[in-house]
């Protein structure tokens, strides 16, 4: 059986493949939220492409 060190650091990587907008809230508000959402990805990939180099 394989254990994790208690002292180990974990890293994930996860992707948003869905974002559906909170009870009450405006589309404009969501599609605002989805554009933003959007801008994060593209800077962490850009940070994960400087990486590779």
């Amino acid at each position: 059986m394989d254990f994790i060190m208690c002292s180990a650091t974990l890293i994930f990587e996860v992707e948003l493949v869905a974002c559906r907008p909170r009870k009450g809230s405006r589309v404009a508000s969501a599609l605002d939220e989805g554009a933003r959402l959007d801008e994060l990805k593209r800077q962490r990939e850009m940070a994960a492409a400087q990486k590779e180099v």
